[in-house]
């Protein structure tokens, strides 16, 4: 019989924002990462895995001298990078480019500063794993995987999953969590505090835990990942090791990198069972608590990717690229895309560092998109006869976009009473104005046009003109949009879709496709625009309930551009 091959993997799990702040979270780590060196200069068996690279920038920046101890430990493979990204993300809620940017980031930082590239994905505290995991890490350049949340029952440790486009990678999912191999050594863990243990005491413990792992383990090799959060490298764990070598000489036992173990795996990996999809959900909860984060997260990417193609659109045209404050905005974005930040369980102080983070990055590429479009725009010709006043209408999306668009105006002429707008051709353009300043005389100071840009095409732009009138004007805009009142509904709609508000409960009962002769809407349980409340106490993972009681629909916006409409509703007492 071969013997049973124990890996303990020495690690620890950072957490960049939850229950402390950044700064206080990289003052503990490194103060561990001075100890892990130290250790390594007297321990040659010792090894040790690093997952994050935005606490080893910062580490590099603050002391510089320890950092080049932390390179050579590196080139002598005695410090090993396991890929969670730039931070570890979650997996669901960023968008699937983002997660590439985080992973992508995290591999280019390590290659250039150490010539290395991470072989293992390592998602160990993430909360579900999306399908497409397989595709981005393999397509890294990563080999292997190790995760823990979201594994249905009966799946063994070691498998092939495989993603929605069908990309494989070999994974590991933790039975025992990330700390399996941890021995307790009398610190205080969160609530409590845990019993220390002499070397045969640590060797029990450790036996312990590779028995509820062999359970699962389709091989000879078992993973034990020896680490905790923020726990300081183990040194007490060498001996143990070597004492466990005198006690059980069935066992083959090392200190190892994640990377190891996934290489004695891969010579049974024809046996392994092939598990096909993600695994979600859990911790649903955590979707929708602090909604501001999700809500302002996924604007600024939107927002920086908008920023990155006119960057590089006014690169192209001779411009200087702004990469290092693209750079900072996005790592701003990509702390907060941290799992537990993102998902919003943080304690209010570090709620406010992750909207603070939000704001400097959306300043950063506020300032960005400006520069690049001033200078994109003076390489149009705008010139115009007259008091035309140019307006140059882009389009950042990847396909021709007609769309409404908003745009405020000052004048300088008394004699402007009213506006038009022309296209680039002269020919004029129904408008809209929303809100209108006028000086004493009664000619225009400030006015906010509205006016439809026709099939502007991709990645381009058209050239429209605000044009001053002496003679007032009633808005040239016809629109389709319609509001109507029948008994016991309450109806919006254009010539796409058909919106029914129920008068009573105030919600939506119909969404009525007209382009596709199709209800959306399923209200056999639920109705939409119903309001849930829940109890403001316990975990954010997962809860539940409805609010009935409710007050009135108000049309607060009836425009021909736009129609808005306020459904009000209340909160039961108690």
């Amino acid at each position: 019989m071969s013997k049973l091959r124990v890996f303990i993997v020495p690690h620890w799990h950072f957490d960049a924002l939850w229950q402390l702040s950044f700064k206080d979270y990289f003052k503990i780590t490194a103060e561990n990462l001075a100890d892990l060196l130290e250790f390594l200069k007297v321990e040659p068996e010792f090894r040790f895995n690093i997952d994050q690279t935005v606490y080893v920038e910062e580490f590099a920046k603050r002391y510089p001298e320890l950092f080049e101890e932390f390179r050579r430990a590196v080139k002598e493979g005695l410090i090993e990078f396991v890929c969670s990204g730039y931070t570890q993300p979650d997996s669901n809620i960023p968008s699937g480019e983002f997660l590439v940017r985080n992973i992508v980031l995290f591999q280019e930082y390590i290659e250039r500063e150490f010539g290395v590239r991470a072989k293992c994905g390592w998602f160990i505290d993430v909360y579900g794993q999306s399908g497409q995991l397989p595709q981005i890490f393999k397509k890294a350049g990563v080999d292997y995987f190790v995760f823990w949340r979201g594994v249905p029952d009966g799946l063994p440790s070691d498998f092939l999953w495989e993603g929605i486009d069908g990309t494989r990678i070999l994974a590991h999912r933790t039975p025992k969590g990330y700390s399996s191999g941890y021995i307790p050594e009398g610190r205080r863990r969160y609530f409590y505090f845990v019993r220390s243990l002499d070397e045969d005491g640590a060797v029990e413990f450790l036996e312990g835990s590779v028995e509820g792992v062999k359970r699962r383990a389709p091989t000879e090799n078992i993973l034990l990942l020896n680490g905790d959060d923020f726990s300081p490298p183990q040194r007490f764990v060498v001996r143990v090791v070597k004492r466990w070598r005198e006690l059980r000489r069935n066992y083959d036992i090392r200190i190892a990198t994640a990377s190891e173990y996934f290489e004695a795996v891969r010579e049974h990996e024809d046996k392994l069972a092939v598990y096909k999809g993600e695994f979600n959900p859990i911790f649903r909860g955590t979707y929708s608590a602090r909604i501001e984060i999700k809500k302002t997260n996924r604007r600024l990417e939107n927002l920086y990717l908008t920023v990155e193609k006119y960057a590089t659109i006014a690169w192209l045209l001779g411009g200087s690229y702004p990469g290092e404050k693209l750079e900072k905005a996005l790592k701003l974005i990509l702390m907060n895309q941290f799992h537990d930040a993102i998902n919003g369980e943080v304690v209010d102080e570090v709620y406010d560092e992750i909207m603070e983070n939000f704001r400097t990055s959306e300043k950063i590429l506020e300032e960005v998109l400006e520069e690049s479009l001033e200078a994109i725009v003076s390489l149009i010709d705008t010139e115009a006869d007259g008091d035309k006043i140019p307006v140059v209408v882009f389009n950042s999306l990847s396909w021709p976009r007609t769309d409404v668009v908003s745009v405020e105006v000052a004048f300088a002429d008394p004699r402007a009473r009213s506006v038009r707008v022309l296209d680039s051709e002269g020919r004029e353009v129904p408008c809209q104005t929303t809100r209108v300043s006028r000086n004493p005389d009664g000619s225009l100071n400030m006015v906010e046009v509205v006016f439809t840009a026709e099939k502007v095409p991709a990645l381009g732009y058209r050239v429209y003109y605000i044009e001053p009138a002496e003679a007032p004007s009633e808005d040239k805009w016809y629109s389709s949009i319609r509001v109507s009142e029948r008994e016991g509904e309450f109806i919006l709609e254009n010539r796409f879709f058909r919106i029914v508000f129920d008068t009573v409960s105030k919600n939506i009962v119909s969404i009525y496709d007209k382009e596709t002769g199709r209800e959306i809407l399923d209200t056999s349980r639920y109705q939409a625009n119903a309001l849930f409340m829940e109890p403001d106490y316990g975990t954010v993972c997962n809860i539940n309930g409805d609010i009935d009681a409710h007050q009135a629909v108000t049309p607060i916006k009836d425009l021909p551009s736009e129609t808005s409409l306020n459904t009000s509703k209340c909160a039961p007492s108690g």
